[in-house]
């Protein structure tokens, strides 16, 4: 898609309304590079996972991701042969709880 698309249908609007309801500052990134998909099977898988997703919200409590926190850097840290500080290692344990939530959610 062009950039004259993108100014019509507002896209940077929906991104920032997209952006502000993310809980947590990863998400947010996505949200902000999110673009849209032009590939039909690409595109229906997406709708078929937003279906599924909205049926789990709407059958049990949402799942809270606001502790997480972008991690590279940490990651980047032990590639590199570098030992972690605790406030390092609570945000991995803080990503490690929110995935084991999320990871039982959609069990249920």
């Amino acid at each position: 898609m062009n950039e004259k698309i993108f100014g019509i249908l507002e896209f940077s609007k929906i991104q920032e309304m997209l952006e502000k309801c993310a809980t947590s500052q990863p998400g947010r990134v996505l949200c902000r590079n999110l673009m849209p998909e032009t590939e039909i099977e690409k595109i229906q898988h997406m709708q078929d996972e937003t279906s599924a997703a909205r049926e789990r919200i709407r059958h049990n409590a949402v799942v809270s991701f606001s502790k997480v926190t972008d991690l590279s850097k940490v990651f980047e840290k032990l590639e590199n042969g570098g030992s972690l500080s605790p406030a390092e290692l609570l945000r991995i344990s803080d990503l490690l709880d929110a995935v084991s939530r999320a990871k039982s959610y959609g069990c249920r």
